[in-house]
């Protein structure tokens, strides 16, 4: 790919050589042949952009969200695998019902693996999930070491967060527009 040639919805700022020109997922996975898929949750699903010097506002990612009710309303088995500890459970659960009710929210299953130093590949390869979404390189490893097709969730441009998102580094596919502040 051109070196001037930009994701649409951008411009993004840590786009780099390395990714491919089949970047959007949905030119890459058919959607149709699995039937589990996991989502990290922060910096995926929930993200927190620095809107000023002193606050953060956090925010669901809707891009990401409006693939989670496709595969919802597809009849996916939707898991959330987090490095959050077990006590932020019902704070992820409030924060997933501003989106689903609590009858969907109860057949999405939530994987907290807080404090103990295991690795999301074990539940990803555990719980054959076919698609893993994540925002970090440590997400896209797992996935690939848990057997997943990795796929990167672009980080806002007033993502608090700036380490460890080498896009395209593992030839991960790549969420078009899933950069951008909602």
């Amino acid at each position: 790919m051109p070196g001037d040639e930009i994701f649409p919805c951008s411009p993004f700022p840590f786009i780099n050589e390395r990714v491919n020109s089949n970047w959007f997922i949905n030119r890459e996975v058919n959607r149709t042949t699995y039937n589990k898929v996991a989502y990290d949750f922060d910096g995926t699903i929930y993200i927190q952009n620095s809107t000023s010097s002193h606050t953060g506002i956090r925010s669901l990612n809707v891009v990401v969200i409006n693939y989670m009710l496709h595969d919802l309303k597809s009849g996916k088995h939707i898991l959330i695998i987090s490095n959050r500890p077990e006590k932020y459970r019902e704070e992820i659960r409030a924060i997933l019902r501003n989106v689903f009710d609590e009858n969907v929210l109860n057949e999405v299953t939530i994987i907290l693996l807080g404090d103990t130093k295991e690795i999301k590949a074990k539940y990803i390869e555990a719980n054959n999930i076919r698609i893993f979404y994540g925002d970090s390189d440590s997400d896209m490893k797992s996935a690939i070491m848990g057997g997943a097709i990795p796929v990167r969730v672009l980080r806002n441009i007033n993502s608090l967060d700036r380490n460890g998102a080498n896009v395209g580094l593992y030839q991960e596919l790549i969420m078009g527009c899933s950069q951008r502040a909602y």
